[in-house]
């Protein structure tokens, strides 16, 4: 649900802006899945 919405939100913002909050996006699930060391 929460990766659903999080697409949703992306979908209204600018291409260069969906690309940045994307990235920021799967640092943060990465970090939170333990898959990046903090």
């Amino acid at each position: 649900s929460f990766i659903i919405d999080a697409l949703r939100d992306v979908e209204d913002d600018s291409p260069l802006e969906t690309q940045e909050s994307i990235d920021e996006w799967a640092e943060r699930e990465a970090l939170d899945l333990g898959l990046i060391a903090k």
